[in-house]
């Protein structure tokens, strides 16, 4: 059963998973709103809630069982949302994230590819992909994965038809409208432009980035 109320649609996912989707754009704008609203979520620890998962414009809540038995139960939980919306302080929430500055080698194999189709040199490929302040969007794929907003599309370029055994640990690439790091070895099909030593992953550290901080990108060797 599905819920439709404002900002966002509440979407059951499963027995004791739900998901409140805003706006269909994945744009910056739409997800400052999800970063604010997690964030004042997660202050208030509500006694309800398992874990969250956090997208471009979504967020997934897993429940603890023993608060969900009828659908009055989730019915409440929607209002209690719409109420923390209703008092959400967006700039003040941003604030609270932290900036991230990393080092990039732009040698990466694929560097050559990504000139020719986007008919950029490679001078202004760094430079195109220096100049932004990247927003962490969501955390997947492989655990420390930075999906990131705010790639300039002069960049676009399509993902690999076939995918690579294996790319380095700490590779930098571009697939689609997307820019990104590997933090470990692993298959992967995105175009891979430099590289980075840039730890993004560790057990005894996790969370070197968290979605809703920045980045910046800076060019180590040209």
């Amino acid at each position: 059963m599905d819920f439709q109320t404002e900002p966002f649609t509440f979407l059951i996912l499963s027995e004791y998973s739900f998901g409140v989707f805003f706006e269909e754009k994945l744009d910056l704008e739409t997800h400052k709103k999800v970063i604010g609203f997690h964030q004042s979520i997660q202050e208030l620890k509500p006694k309800w809630l398992r874990d969250t998962v956090v997208s471009y414009n979504s967020i997934s809540f897993y429940l603890k069982k023993e608060f969900i038995q009828t659908k009055n139960d989730l019915l409440a939980i929607q209002n209690y949302l719409k109420e923390i919306w209703g008092n959400i302080n967006h700039s003040e929430a941003v604030s609270k994230t932290k900036h991230h500055s990393v080092l990039v080698d732009y040698r990466g194999d694929d560097l050559k590819f990504v000139s020719a189709y986007t008919k950029l040199s490679i001078q202004q490929i760094i430079e195109f992909h220096t100049k932004p302040i990247y927003t962490v969007a969501a955390i997947g794929f492989l655990p420390g994965f930075p999906y990131l907003l705010g790639m300039d599309t002069r960049l676009f370029v399509p993902r690999k038809s076939t995918v690579p055994t294996i790319i380095n640990k700490g590779s930098v690439g571009i697939g689609g409208y997307q820019t990104g790091i590997y933090p470990h070895n692993s298959p992967g099909g995105w175009q891979i432009i430099g590289h980075t030593d840039f730890e993004l992953f560790s057990f005894e550290n996790p969370a070197v980035l968290e979605v809703g901080d920045t980045l910046t990108f800076v060019a180590n060797r040209v």
